[in-house]
C-alpha cells in the first residue's frame, strides 16, 4: 500500500503516528511536510527521527519523486498551494484523496459559505478525515462523502509511563504564547486564585523540549487550557496520558471527546480561578481525576485507522 501524506509543519504527535503507521505490514509511506510558518518550529530531524527516508521535501512530489503515485493521498485543509496542486493533479485523478483538518462547526459566515466556496475544490476529496465530534458536524456540512474521527494521536506509552508519581502540585501551562491561547487569561485568573487562598505555582515555560513534555507534565498536577480559539487541542489527550487533571476553556474542542475535570467560559478569568481552586481542593481530598479511556488515541490504534481507511477507499468500499 502506497500512502502519502501532504502535512503542514512539524509535531512530535504526528511523528510518533506516522512511525505506528510505517511499522504496518506492506505500507509504502511517503510524507511531505511544509513549513508552518505559525510559532517555534521543531527540530525537523529530531522530531522525524526514524523516519528518515520516508519525508521528504514539497519539491520531491514535483521532481526526484514525480514518477512515484500513491494509492490514497492524505492531505492536510485546503489552503495551502501545494496540497492543492497535488489534490488537481489530472495524472491523479484516480487516486482516492482525504482531506484532513480539524477546523470545528461554528455558527458564522465564514462556516455557512465555506459549503458552497470550497465546494469546486474539496468535491476532488473521497472522504474526510477529522478529530472529533465538532470536526465532523463541519466535515458533513461542506458535504464530504465519508467522514471519519481520530485524525490525532499519540505515543501513549511516553506519556504514561510513570505517570502514577504519587502527590503532586501545581498548574502548568503548554503551548504557543500568542492571543488566542489565552495566557493573559490565565495569568489573571492564576493572580485572583492566590488571592482566594489558593496555593498551587503557576507555570509558564516558555519553550519546552518535544522530548521533556511528558516529564514536566509528570511534574505538575493539573494542565490549564485557557485558549480563546483552540480547534481540537492534542495536549489534552498527552495530559491525561500523563495522569494529569485538566481545566479547559469551551473553545477547546478535545473537551468534547476526551473527558476534562473542569471547563470554563473562555476568557472569563473569575471562573477559572474558581476551577482552579476546586481542583486544588479536590487534590487535597484525595478525589483521583478524571481518567478517561484513551486507546482510541494511541497512534498504533490511529495507524490501524488509516490503514482501514486507505484501504476501503482503494477497493472503493466506504469509510465509517
Amino acid at each position: 500500500m502506497r500512502v502519502l501524506f501532504i502535512w503542514t509543519g512539524v509535531t512530535t504527535y504526528m511523528a510518533d503516528c506516522w512511525r505506528a503507521l510505517r511499522r504496518c505490514e506492506d505500507m509504502e509511506l511517503k510524507i511531505v511536510i511544509e513549513p508552518s510558518g505559525i510559532g517555534k518550529e521543531f527540530d525537523a530531524k529530531k522530531v522525524m527521527a526514524g523516519l528518515e527516508g520516508e519525508w521528504v521535501k514539497g519539491e520531491w512530489v514535483k521532481g526526484e519523486g514525480a514518477g512515484w503515485k500513491p494509492d490514497v493521498l492524505f492531505a492536510v485543509g485546503w489552503h495551502s498551494k501545494l496540497v492543492r496542486e497535488m489534490v488537481l493533479r489530472k495524472d491523479w485523478r484516480d487516486v482516492p484523496k482525504v482531506c484532513c483538518f480539524d477546523m470545528p462547526w461554528r455558527w458564522s459566515l465564514r462556516c455557512l459559505a465555506a459549503r458552497f466556496v470550497l465546494h469546486p475544490f474539496l468535491r476532488h476529496y473521497a472522504a474526510a478525515y477529522v478529530p472529533g465530534d465538532a470536526c465532523s458536524r463541519y466535515a458533513r456540512w461542506l458535504h464530504f462523502p465519508k467522514v471519519r474521527m481520530g485524525l490525532f494521536g499519540i505515543d501513549m506509552a511516553r506519556f504514561s509511563e510513570g505517570a502514577a508519581n504519587g502527590a503532586r502540585m501545581d498548574f502548568l501551562f503548554v503551548g504557543r504564547k500568542v492571543a488566542e491561547k489565552g495566557v493573559d487569561t490565565l495569568r489573571t485568573a492564576h493572580e485572583r486564585y492566590l488571592r482566594r487562598g489558593g496555593t498551587w505555582a503557576l507555570s509558564v515555560p516558555e519553550w519546552i523540549d518535544p522530548v521533556d513534555v511528558p516529564r514536566t507534565m509528570r511534574e505538575h498536577a493539573c494542565l490549564v487550557l485557557p485558549s480563546l480559539w483552540e480547534p481540537w487541542g492534542v495536549v489534552v489527550a498527552e495530559a491525561k496520558a500523563a495522569g494529569m487533571r485538566v481545566i479547559a476553556s469551551d473553545r477547546v474542542g478535545a473537551r468534547l471527546d476526551i473527558p476534562c475535570d473542569a471547563v470554563f467560559p473562555a476568557g472569563d478569568a473569575n471562573a477559572l480561578a474558581n476551577r482552579m481552586l476546586d481542583i486544588e481542593w479536590a487534590t487535597a481530598r484525595g478525589e483521583a481525576p478524571t481518567a478517561p479511556d484513551l486507546t482510541f488515541w494511541d497512534a498504533s490504534c490511529w495507524a490501524r485507522r488509516v490503514v482501514e481507511i486507505a484501504t476501503d477507499l482503494k477497493s472503493g468500499g466506504v469509510v465509517e
